[in-house]
């Protein structure tokens, strides 16, 4: 079928927008075999989301959904690792202490057994002091038991409504920090009965400005005399370990991992960027690296940040200018290799996480092809290795995010390497605690999306950093890849998964 192409606008004419997709047979000369197309495997962390969106709701009920979907696997847990420990409730350490006040106190109304505490007058006379919330601990309850809730961190430096109020009547500083961390910071964790202020010890494992909020956790220890609880000891919900297929069926392939092009930004390196697809078309380099290295390279993810878009009724022509050009670069390496887009925060798409995949719409010539997937941020992929296996084949589990939850974390902590955070969060078994305090996040939803089940990721790629790095924990490997508009630096995944950068410079 010939195509009609309008030298104004290179999209053939019958894949107008307005017209329904032409049936036309595109040349795919795909260095993958057929069966290992992964014809978009993966989650959409989106998907229930854009199914139940109930802005109704107060965000109350995503923290209460998180800590009912956690805490089974922390009472199982708990069980096991602490047989001798008490699993309580909160509320089953604290109780208000206005409960003995007049005929209507509710001991009296519900007939409920006469606890060991003490009324204020005579806890002031003990020296026992009421937190903050007015609450103190029961005589007793002074034993070790452990509970499971939400971390809660007070911190007077956080952004806050009414702080973005007083910023927009100019009552206070505009400063943007890069931390939000201060020696005033208070630790507490809260389940749907009541909260308690934490004391970490040395022994604990964890600091307070180590931890962010949303987190859920089970603690072991002690409650003290003036109403806090002192920590021994923490059991997060970490999945179980990775499991690794067979390197043997990896058919020698590799993978490429580009993010933050930034494609029509003042940022961009036109140079380098065509250099950069160029090299993934194979039509770069001798002869010698493109038959043994370049051919290789059978997949390409972009992680986040690929269009620059603007605002404004004269700006949206040039966002829309970019995606068509980025467009048409991505269908031709979609005719040779498998591309995956996910979105990112400077992509034209919406705010709230976890962001649905970008719209057809902005790629009408790549999404032709059977080979471009477009996927959601963040998003979780597998990958099949090899085609000689006709059920099941091995593939690799990978989680892919823009970076942003990893940013906005580090801001209320004393992290300062993504790596580290990274890390962490698979030790959390989260990948977005930050969210819904911090993090614009869909209200609503029946179940938490960023809860990491099952088990590990092989590979957890967090895209738009300063600069590569990679470290193993718990058998999954955390990489940090590196913005392109600054970097001009790519990550290939070899046949025998380890993690190596490509940097395309081009000295004049």
């Amino acid at each position: 079928m010939k195509m009609e192409i309008d030298d104004e606008n290179p999209i053939p004419l019958h894949m107008d927008l307005l017209s329904y997709p032409g049936t036309v047979d595109f040349p795919q000369h795909v260095r993958i075999p057929e069966k290992l197309v992964s014809e978009g495997t993966g989650t959409d962390f989106s998907s229930a989301v854009r199914q139940n969106k109930h802005f109704s709701r107060q965000y109350a009920h995503t923290y209460f959904i998180r800590l009912s979907s956690i805490r089974p696997i922390l009472a199982d847990k708990i069980r096991k690792g602490w047989p001798e420990v008490v699993l309580k409730k909160i509320s089953g350490l604290c109780e208000s202490s206005t409960t003995n006040i007049g005929p209507t106190s509710p001991r009296k109304m519900y007939n409920s057994p006469k606890k060991y505490s003490l009324s204020p007058r005579k806890l002031a006379s003990s020296g026992r002091k009421d937190d903050e919330h007015g609450q103190h601990i029961a005589l007793h309850e002074d034993v070790t038991v452990a509970i499971i809730g939400t971390v809660f961190k007070q911190q007077p430096d956080k952004p806050s409504i009414l702080q973005e109020l007083g910023e927009e009547i100019q009552l206070t500083d505009r400063t943007t920090k890069e931390s939000y961390i201060s020696e005033k910071d208070v630790l507490l964790l809260e389940d749907e009965t009541t909260r308690v202020r934490l004391i970490p010890t040395s022994t604990s494992g964890i600091s307070i400005n180590g931890l962010v909020n949303g987190l859920v956790f089970g603690v072991k220890g002690r409650p003290t005399i003036d109403g806090r609880f002192e920590v021994f000891d923490v059991f997060w919900p970490t999945p179980s370990p990775s499991v690794w297929p067979d390197k043997k069926y990896s058919e020698r392939s590799e993978i490429v991992f580009v993010s933050g092009l930034q494609f029509g930004s003042d940022t961009e390196n036109s140079l380098e960027l065509g250099l950069l697809f160029e090299h993934l078309q194979g039509f770069a380099g001798s002869s010698f690296e493109q038959e043994n290295i370049i051919r290789k390279r059978t997949r390409v993810f972009f992680l986040g940040n690929s269009i620059h878009s603007e605002t404004g009724n004269e700006k949206y022509k040039a966002t829309a200018a970019n995606s068509k050009k980025l467009d048409r670069m991505i269908s031709c390496l979609a005719q040779t290799m498998e591309v995956f887009v996910i979105p990112g925060k400077e992509d034209p798409i919406e705010a709230m996480y976890p962001q649905p995949p970008l719209h057809k719409c902005l790629f009408p010539l790549s999404i032709q092809y059977s080979t471009f997937h477009l996927l959601s941020n963040p998003s979780r992929v597998q990958i099949p290795l090899s085609s000689k296996t006709e059920n099941d084949p091995p593939s690799l589990d990978l989680i892919l995010t823009d970076g942003e939850p990893i940013r906005d974390a580090m801001k209320f902590s004393d992290v300062k390497s993504s790596l580290e955070m990274g890390r962490r969060f698979m030790e959390w078994g989260h990948l977005c605690p930050t969210a819904p305090d911090t993090m614009p996040l869909h209200p609503g939803f029946e179940d938490d999306p960023f809860i990491i089940k099952d088990k590990l990721p092989n590979f957890f790629f967090i895209g738009n950093q300063k600069e590569f790095g990679s470290v193993e924990w718990n058998g999954t490997k955390v990489i940090s890849v590196p913005r392109f508009a600054v970097s001009n630096t790519v990550v290939v995944i070899t046949k025998d998964f380890r993690a190596q950068t490509v940097e395309f410079n081009l000295t004049l």
